[in-house]
């Protein structure tokens, strides 16, 4: 008896057998031609055993490299927070010599000056009734400016064309969002305080502390330490005007070695934006 050829890959096996020993392939009955092609019109040759083929996993592509120098850009960080330089702080404190607003045209102009620059010549400054009452409600304000200065537009010359000096100041309340302003102690206005973040600190001062022509020693010693920063501020306008800095809270103005200017700022923590 002749050998039988499988149907599916064409090899032969013994007449009888039901699969192919080959491929596997069920045997069919018959003279033994092979069946018709499979899909795609190829057809494998005699005696080769075709692995039956499985579906491939996806294959996610490898995104391309970088050519070569690129640097990946990096996020854009915040600079470190730095304390207020000099300048900056001068300038803050010029300009909060017109606090008042409409209330106070408040214009600093400087006396002679004779240097001496001893708070035994100009009394010591003691709150007002107003400024008392606000203390005992609210407490002392968390930073203030205190300004020597005089007020063109509420005062008259006197007859030697002089005008009388005041005291003006700004108690600041962040908590409470308010701010008092006054005139030689008697309320004048009051404004919006700014918002600050937590954990603010505050310089621990006092407005009475401070009086018009204490010297540079005693004002230190109110403050309770030396000045860290100093300059003269625009000495061909203004002769003998000196600006210092105290450890970043505290700056204070004098006019020929006598004070007439003191301002407490907030120092904000690290890393916050105000």
């Amino acid at each position: 008896m002749s050998q039988q050829q499988c149907p599916a890959c064409g090899s032969y096996v013994q007449p009888g057998s039901q699969f192919c020993t080959n491929c596997g392939a069920a045997m069919q009955a018959g003279t033994g031609a092979p069946p018709p092609p499979p899909p795609g019109g190829q057809v494998p040759a005699p005696g080769y055993y075709q692995q039956p083929t499985a579906p491939q996993p996806g294959y996610q592509q490898q995104p391309p490299y970088p050519p070569a120098g690129f640097q990946q850009p990096m996020p854009p960080q915040e600079p470190p927070r730095k304390r207020k330089t000099l300048l900056i702080v001068v300038l803050v404190a010029l300009a909060l010599l017109l606090c008042c607003g409409a209330a106070v045209a408040a214009v600093l102009i400087f006396g002679d000056g004779d240097g001496g620059g001893s708070s035994g010549e100009y009394p010591a400054w003691e709150l007002s009734a107003n400024q008392r009452r606000v203390v005992a409600e609210f407490g002392y304000p968390q930073t203030f400016n205190v300004y020597y200065g005089t007020d063109p537009v509420a005062d008259t010359p006197a007859e030697n064309g002089e005008l009388p000096m005041h005291r003006f100041e700004v108690w600041d309340y962040y908590a409470l969002g308010s701010r008092f302003m006054f005139k030689d102690g008697a309320a004048v206005g009051t404004s919006d305080a700014p918002a600050l973040p937590a954990g603010t600190e505050f310089p621990m001062l006092k407005p009475e502390e401070f009086s018009l022509g204490m010297s540079l020693q005693e004002t230190a010693d109110a403050i309770g330490a030396l000045p860290t920063e100093g300059a003269d501020i625009a000495p061909e306008i203004l002769e003998g005007l000196e600006v210092y800095i105290f450890e970043g809270q505290v700056t204070a103005s004098f006019d020929q070695g006598r004070l007439v200017g003191v301002e407490t700022v907030p120092v904000a923590p690290e890393g916050s934006v105000q």
